[in-house]
């Protein structure tokens, strides 16, 4: 099976966007992990893991 990073980045963050529903608090953890896979994951993942910048859960 082919890696998904593969993908063209607009597919691959749609496909994201979907599959993790839009829930902020699995997002960021879910998010933070798939970035650890390694470099072409994070440089995909990255994009929308810090798209949104909190501190102490106040946006």
């Amino acid at each position: 099976m082919p890696d998904p990073v593969d993908l063209p980045p607009e597919l691959f963050r749609t496909i994201l966007r979907y599959a993790l529903d839009d829930n902020d608090e699995c997002d960021i953890r879910y998010l933070s992990r798939l970035c650890l896979l390694n470099r072409p994951w994070y440089a995909h993942v990255a994009v929308r893991l810090y798209s949104e910048w909190n501190y102490n859960d106040v946006k």
